[in-house]
């Protein structure tokens, strides 16, 4: 009978802890940050290119579904990052090669990702950040701390006195456990 009990309080206490895991809340979120690009006129004509710098803050905890489960997160996946050109001032315009997008908080987490070639600033033109090494997990441990982070663009444009709009969006998944 002894050994009855124990069998059963054992399970008892396993299933507790596995249905735990069976509370876990799945949602997905898409945070996004609109750069502005100004770039400016040179003062000195030259062939080379235009260089621009720009930085948005997102506040992840703006967004319904993080602010709901702000303190009960216990990942997020990441599963895309993309901006997207939404308006450009003139035609022809060309991000040149090397120009960078980045999503950093602080300095010791942040992920970029290079151009590799020039790329037109067309409407509807979309520039996949591909998850290159771990730079989506870096994200990720981003989006856990629920602080606020800046998404940012540097680089060359091959004509100056342009303005360029450009919608970056991180579509991910939580996972919250409200047993937290």
């Amino acid at each position: 009978m002894k050994s009855f009990v124990r069998v059963f309080l054992l399970a008892m206490l396993a299933t507790g802890i596995a249905s735990c895991s069976l509370l876990d809340v799945e949602r997905d979120v898409d945070l996004s940050a609109t750069l502005n690009i100004n770039v400016e006129e040179p003062v000195m004509k030259s062939t080379e290119g235009v260089g621009f710098a720009v930085a948005e803050l997102v506040i992840p905890r703006e967004n319904d579904v993080v602010d709901e489960y702000a303190h009960l997160v216990e990942n997020y996946d990441v599963s895309e990052i993309v901006a997207v050109v939404r308006s450009v001032s003139e035609t022809g315009v060309v991000f040149l090669e090397g120009s960078t997008f980045a999503i950093y908080q602080g300095t010791t987490l942040n992920a970029v990702w290079t151009m590799d070639t020039d790329y037109p600033a067309e409407v509807g033109n979309i520039f996949n950040m591909t998850d290159l090494g771990d730079a989506y997990g870096v994200v990720a441990d981003i989006l856990l701390t629920s602080d606020p982070f800046y998404v940012a663009a540097v680089g060359e444009t091959n004509v100056g006195d342009v303005s360029i709009t450009m919608e970056v969006t991180i579509r991910s998944r939580l996972t919250a456990n409200p047993t937290n």
